[in-house]
């Protein structure tokens, strides 16, 4: 399934050359759809992480930021976190 989700959806996703190919796939990754990628009001992300940690789940954390459309047209740009 990942990978005709990569040959579907691939042509509107960049990554950063930092980021590795195992993470890459995970992005594509059908088991993953769902429940990887929650998006919220930049105000509210550090109390979202605290009910998220506070309710058992370790993994989660800042990876990026929903940015005005740029010169690429749509597309979703995967950056190395560090935010």
């Amino acid at each position: 399934g990942a990978f005709s989700n990569i040959d579907y959806f691939g042509k509107w996703v960049h990554f950063d050359d930092s980021v590795a190919k195992s993470h890459r796939i995970a992005f594509f990754d059908p088991q993953t759809s769902g429940g990887l990628l929650i998006s919220v009001q930049r105000e509210r992300v550090h109390s979202l992480l605290r009910e998220l940690h506070e309710n058992s789940v370790e993994c989660a954390g800042i990876i990026g930021e929903v940015v005005e459309k740029g010169s690429q047209g749509n597309v979703i740009s995967v950056v190395k976190p560090g935010l």
